[in-house]
């Protein structure tokens, strides 16, 4: 069977002034259709560089990466873009919410880049809302929010254009306790329901048995074995 994701020898370097920086050094990494990944490794370790490649946000230096058999690892900007629009869900520990727009507002966000009719959009963005329990705010501003609430909203977007694969860079992290434990019942809810493959990047061993089937440790750019 064809793996969901497949990297081969992936490497990262960027330029800082006349020096070369080392970030991941030859990465191997097979993810399957449905499953649930955990990311972990210490501050610096190249753990969110890799969660960027393997959205498709920046490009290796060198190696390989197929999605579903096709290599996407050096394809130009625009094919790029396709591919994330299509294939990805990203959500973040800043929520990167528009604050100018009410909460189905940005939900809908995405979906104007996919040629989604308005009708559609609205209707989809109020499913999305309802799936994540905020059904009866839709008219908030992020402002009006809680921080865990907030994340919620990060999720119905991420969710906006159906991914196949939902990205995840510490989501939990700006929240308290409380909010943590319900973001963590929702993605696992969510999993259960559409199937959707999982890369979550965490510092947290409870997130990672949590949200886990199985945790990649990243050490000096590097899967440990």
């Amino acid at each position: 069977m064809t793996a969901h994701i497949a990297l081969t020898g992936i490497t990262k370097t960027y330029r800082r002034g006349a020096d070369e920086v080392p970030v991941l050094n030859g990465v191997d990494l097979e993810i399957q259709r449905g499953e649930r990944v955990a990311i972990m490794g210490r501050s610096g370790s190249g753990k969110s560089t890799l969660l960027n490649i393997l959205g498709c946000l920046d490009e290796p230096s060198s190696g390989g990466y197929l999605l579903d058999g096709v290599d996407v690892a050096h394809l130009p900007d625009d094919d790029l873009s396709k591919v994330r629009n299509r294939t990805f869900g990203f959500v973040f520990q800043a929520f990167h919410l528009l604050k100018g727009m009410t909460i189905v507002e940005n939900v809908e966000l995405p979906m104007e880049y996919s040629n989604v009719s308005e009708k559609d959009q609205r209707h989809r963005a109020l499913e999305l809302l309802e799936l994540v329990g905020l059904g009866h705010r839709v008219s908030h501003r992020p402002s009006e929010l809680s921080g865990g609430e907030r994340q919620r909203v990060a999720i119905a977007r991420a969710l906006a254009n159906r991914p196949s694969i939902l990205l995840a860079d510490e989501p939990t992290g700006a929240l308290d306790t409380r909010a943590q434990v319900a973001i963590l019942e929702l993605l696992t809810q969510i999993h259960a329901s559409l199937g959707t493959t999982m890369i979550i990047v965490t510092h947290d061993p409870k997130v990672a048995e949590e949200l886990g089937d199985r945790t990649i440790r990243i050490s000096d750019g590097r899967v440990e074995t």
